[in-house]
């Protein structure tokens, strides 16, 4: 049973959340706290920098990054080069359907998480056999 690799489509984010008032146990991984805001990818280097106390980290559960301020409690969840590369890597490795993701405007215009996603897939096209063709305007009661 289950739900056939062709109908499953994964998300990626192009973005981050941020929470505020974390523990500092697991620096915050898998604490308590309240949403503050979101972040655009774009805006990450002059938002959560070294330098305004963010601290990167791995959780090798969920493949994923995070960062965390011990000074102010803030906690960030998000995907970055590695994370979209491993999610575009089994999308491909699973032949999955694909690979969605929330936002475009929020990506980096060059060097964004766009471009891992288009290098990481193979340079030929998935295999869509059991795929239906895109939805063609021009095209009337199959014919």
């Amino acid at each position: 049973m289950g739900v056939p690799p062709n109908k499953i489509v994964i998300g990626a984010a192009f973005y981050g959340r941020m929470w505020e008032d974390v523990p500092v146990e697991k620096n915050g991984l898998y604490q308590k706290g309240k949403f503050k805001s979101s972040i655009a990818f774009k805006d990450f280097d002059s938002t959560l920098s070294v330098q305004k106390g963010f601290v990167y980290y791995w959780d090798s559960t969920a493949n994923a990054p995070f960062l965390y301020n011990t000074m102010e409690k803030l906690f960030v969840t998000y995907d970055d080069e590695k994370s979209i590369r491993l999610k575009t890597r089994y999308v491909v490795d699973n032949k999955l359907q694909g690979i969605m993701f929330w936002h475009l405007g929020q990506d980096k215009k060059t060097n964004g998480l766009l471009e891992v996603i288009d290098k990481e897939k193979p340079k030929t096209q998935l295999n869509r056999k059991n795929v239906s063709p895109p939805y063609n305007p021009n095209k009337q009661n199959g014919n």
